[in-house]
């Protein structure tokens, strides 16, 4: 069961990972590991029957006596490590190996040695001595020069990690095999070298096919759960095969507690429930990614406005990976670029002019992979000059991972972190993670901006008349409930120019985006500004009076002198605006209408509200240009 655990993780990886440097070599150790603990199966099952067990051996012996070479090749196959020496070792190794093979093909006459927890060959075999001294002197000696070199190699912090995990499963592998040599030289010993040996390559497969998952409680987690799922299995197994022994024969007896056992595999909530019982010891209590991100992504959709959504998809990334510094990057199509719209922990100066190109290398790899890319997993396998070209444009932000915001096949936006404030290298937990919100941020933002443009003018980029309507009445019935007053603003802007008084479309479109800036700059967060016609801004000033005290009629007062205030204050930073376009310096005219309403007559709709101040913005055109009126009440 053991061979089979170890042989099917060997393909796992094989099939799994086909790109990774280290799926070949990984195969293969585990092809011979599973040869070695099959040759210990054999020992026990078939002894005593020639028939079966020569042949069982002939084959089993002869793939088992490349361990060594296998596992060297395995630290041989890591990168950016000096390979000369371990070659020298790995050739002595496989020739000690191929002398194995030799004996064990000419010389059959094997010693076996029966003992209270089973059978073992004998170490006066010639062939099994020479296996001995491979494992014992060289994989040892391979396992030390290889570390001596790693520790002068400058290496990624990744790499060296998994490095480190690999290295440490082989000085696993290499102890098991010691332990399971003591018996050969009399010990009385359980054989538990087999089953150390197994979780061994049961948890190796998580330094390469996620080699992102090298924290601790996920190794220990999973190398738990996984020796909790077998090892009930194991001595069910054991117990079945003892039980029909005398009865069946050791062949028939031993495919019966197979096929009980398989069965048990497939059992799922006897999987589910070790599984559960091992993450609450392991993690005891520390948060569960999927149920995170169910809560905090929960309601994302829901948000329309860009800065918050903005704001919430950062508020979950760092709360969730605790990360240093991150930016959000999205598409502006007028620009032909990715824009940065929100960040954390990066200085703000980068907002205003920082964008990359839709020509930039990054940009063309996240269209064309469409995944997660981190740096330090690039800088293993590919040319470590191209991935810091590719990185060059965002290392001012100290980037590590970048993820792409790809919303039916179309890329939005970019989501860039840096490292994390542990210090530790994003596992899989984080790629799983970042994958999903991803995948629901691309939502989020794509029905925002679809809401944007159903509410905002194309041109000036503020609130059009449809949205400036709704809320128009939103905030008329909320002043009524709560007797809030409210002020209502239209202004007309014309232009004229130095030589002519008409000017051309373009410089139209862009008079009145600079207009509308202007005009956002100088209105509170509370207050809607919007354009209501082609050349007519609206604005909805909520709570217009300061005063809280006094009569009725005081308050009045009040609002109207309030909205006064308001209205020249935004008038003369329209007078004072300015525009040259074609070395013609542009001026703006206009005229303002308003109209105050206290919020007592009970009857007033938006359409008379529009009209009182329509009103009064006639009134000051008949008094000519740059004028104001304002009506003091709504009835």
């Amino acid at each position: 069961m053991l061979g089979l655990f170890t042989l099917s993780s060997g393909a796992y990886i094989l099939i799994k990972v086909k790109r990774s440097y280290l799926s070949r070599p990984y195969f293969i150790s585990s092809l011979v590991i599973s040869f070695y603990l099959f040759m210990h199966f054999g020992l026990v099952q078939f002894g005593g029957n020639d028939r079966i067990f020569l042949p069982w051996l002939k084959v089993c012996l002869g793939a088992m006596s490349f361990v060594g070479p296998a596992l060297i090749n395995l630290l041989l196959s890591m990168r950016r490590v000096k390979t000369g020496l371990i070659k020298v070792i790995l050739f002595i190794s496989s020739m000690l190996s191929v002398s194995v093979f030799y004996f064990l093909l000419h010389d059959y006459k094997l010693e076996v040695n029966s003992f209270a927890w089973g059978s073992t060959l004998s170490i006066n075999n010639f062939a099994y001595f020479l296996f001995f001294i491979n494992i014992v002197l060289f994989l040892p000696l391979a396992v030390i020069v290889f570390l001596v070199q790693k520790s002068s190699v400058d290496t990624s912090i990744l790499a060296k990690r998994q490095i480190n995990f690999i290295v440490l499963s082989v000085c696993v592998i290499c102890v098991s095999l010691g332990v399971n040599f003591l018996s050969g030289f009399g010990f009385n010993v359980y054989l538990f070298g087999s089953p150390l040996l197994c979780a061994a390559f049961i948890c190796m497969p998580y330094s390469i096919t996620r080699y992102r998952s090298l924290e601790l409680d996920l190794i220990v987690n999973k190398t738990i759960l996984s020796l909790l799922f077998v090892g009930p299995l194991l001595v069910l197994h054991i117990l079945i095969s003892a039980f029909f022994l005398e009865m069946l024969g050791y062949l028939f007896a031993t495919t019966f507690s197979l096929l009980l056992v398989v069965s048990m595999l497939l059992f799922t909530p006897y999987k589910k429930l070790v599984q559960k019982s091992v993450e609450r010891l392991i993690y005891r209590g520390k948060y569960d990614y999927q149920k995170v991100l169910s809560e905090l992504c929960q309601g994302l959709n829901a948000i329309l406005d860009f800065e918050q959504l903005f704001n919430r998809i950062i508020h979950i990334i760092v709360q969730t990976l605790d990360v240093e510094e991150m930016a959000i990057f999205l598409k502006d199509d007028t620009a032909n670029a990715f824009c940065l719209k929100a960040s954390y922990g990066i200085n703000q100066d980068l907002h205003k002019d920082f964008t990359l190109s839709v020509d930039e290398a990054i940009i063309k790899r996240m269209k064309k992979e469409a995944k997660i890319l981190i740096k330090e997993e690039l800088r293993q396998f590919e040319d470590i000059e191209n991935v810091e070209r590719e990185f060059k444009k965002i290392s001012i932000l100290g980037a590590e991972l970048v993820a792409p915001l790809f919303f039916r096949d179309r890329l939005l936006g970019v989501i860039v972190l840096s490292r994390k404030k542990t210090g530790n290298i994003y596992n899989q937990g984080d790629i799983d993670v970042l994958n999903k919100l991803a995948i629901e941020a691309a939502k989020a933002i794509e029905h925002a901006r679809l809401y944007s443009e159903a509410i905002v003018d194309n041109t000036t980029k503020l609130f059009n008349q449809n949205y400036f309507l709704m809320r128009l009445r939103e905030e008329i019935a909320r002043s009524k409930r709560y007797g809030h007053p409210i002020s209502l603003m239209f202004l007309d802007v014309d232009t004229s120019g130095e030589q002519q008084n008409r000017v051309d479309p373009r410089m139209q479109e862009l008079l009145l985006k600079g207009l509308g800036l202007l005009l956002k700059a100088k209105v509170r967060n509370v207050d809607i500004l919007a354009l209501y016609k082609k050349q007519q801004f609206a604005i909805i000033l909520p709570e217009t009076a300061q005063s809280k005290e006094g009569g009725e009629k005081e308050k009045a007062n009040q609002h109207y002198k309030d909205t006064v205030l308001v209205a020249e204050r935004l008038c003369k930073s329209v007078e004072n605006f300015k525009n040259k376009y074609k070395e013609k310096t542009i001026t703006v005219n206009f005229n303002m209408g308003a109209a105050c309403f206290d919020g007592a007559y009970k009857l007033l709709t938006e359409e008379m509200f529009i009209d009182c101040a329509q009103k009064a913005l006639a009134r000051a055109r008949e008094e000519g240009t740059n004028k104001i009126v304002c009506f003091s009440e709504v009835k």
